[in-house]
């Protein structure tokens, strides 16, 4: 995944949290408190997810060499990009 594709995806899950607050601020007008917390929720959850997909791609990109780790650290670091929409085909890309 390259810098434009981060930053692609990052807009759109972006956009996602937004949506959430904006559904969040109608619905506590209308009184649904519930729902409204339920949204606000989302809204934080769509930031880290944001978040933690840009950290591990800065990681990767700026401080490690796959092909360099071994056992289990290269492993976790490859779940963790796969978790955050990278495919394998990606990963493999950056191992060159």
């Amino acid at each position: 995944m390259q810098a434009d594709d981060i930053n692609a995806l990052s807009d759109v899950r972006l956009g996602h949290a937004l949506e959430c607050l904006d559904t969040a601020q109608k619905v506590m007008e209308l009184g649904d408190y519930k729902c409204a917390a339920n949204r606000s929720y989302y809204a934080v959850f769509h930031i880290m997810h944001l978040l933690s997909s840009r950290c591990i791609y800065f990681i990767y990109s700026e401080y490690v060499q796959l092909w360099v780790l071994q056992g289990h650290i290269r492993k976790a670091i490859i779940s963790g990009m796969t978790e955050f929409g990278l495919t394998k085909k990606q990963i493999e890309k950056w191992q060159d």
